[in-house]
């Protein structure tokens, strides 16, 4: 039925087309589609997903934080209880939280983060760094690294570690010739 009252509700008319109307469900926007003459010098970009370099680089973040948060928590339920102990352990947990944690929610967060490549190799400094930092910071704070638990966390470290270069220096990559296509 045409007009008003039929069986698509009051009011709908499906010949009508008023100009300047924007329908209520746009196009669906397909990878490489280039962004609309809308959308180009608002400010709003395209939303950059999560490429597989990227989840890779999260992944191992998100392991290495882990690590380094289990090993103080191990250290102090295996060895003895000294007061002192704690404030070394409590730095561990903050600078976990504030070099590997923290970056891995910038970039699950915020797409902006995902588009500079310079974040990529920013954030996955740390990772180079805790490699030759790990045998001592779980020597000072961790369990003993003859035990099982001890190697557990130095392996799940090391592969964490690798997974954060590998997949930044990627994900860096993978922006940077995005960016120069752009």
């Amino acid at each position: 039925m045409n007009g008003r009252g039929g069986t698509r509700g009051a009011g709908h008319d499906a010949e009508r087309q008023v100009p300047g109307h924007v329908p209520d469900v746009a196009r669906a926007r397909r990878v490489g589609d280039p962004a609309s003459p809308n959308e180009l010098g608002t400010g709003r970009s395209v939303i950059m997903p999560l490429s597989g370099a990227m989840r890779v680089w999260v992944a191992g973040e998100l392991l290495v934080t882990a690590d380094a948060m289990v090993g103080p928590a191990l250290g102090l339920a295996e060895r003895s209880f000294a007061p002192d102990a704690l404030g070394e352990r409590v730095v561990i947990l903050a600078g976990a939280m504030a070099l590997f944690f923290i970056p891995a929610e910038l970039a699950l967060r915020f797409p902006a983060a995902r588009r500079r490549w310079w974040f990529w190799v920013g954030a996955s400094v740390p990772a180079v760094l805790w490699v030759p930092a790990m045998p001592f910071v779980f020597l000072a704070a961790g369990p003993p690294l003859d035990g099982v638990s001890g190697l557990a966390l130095l392996a799940g470290g090391l592969v964490g570690a690798v997974m954060v270069i590998v997949g930044g220096v990627s994900a860096a990559l993978e922006t940077r010739r995005n960016a120069l296509r752009a």
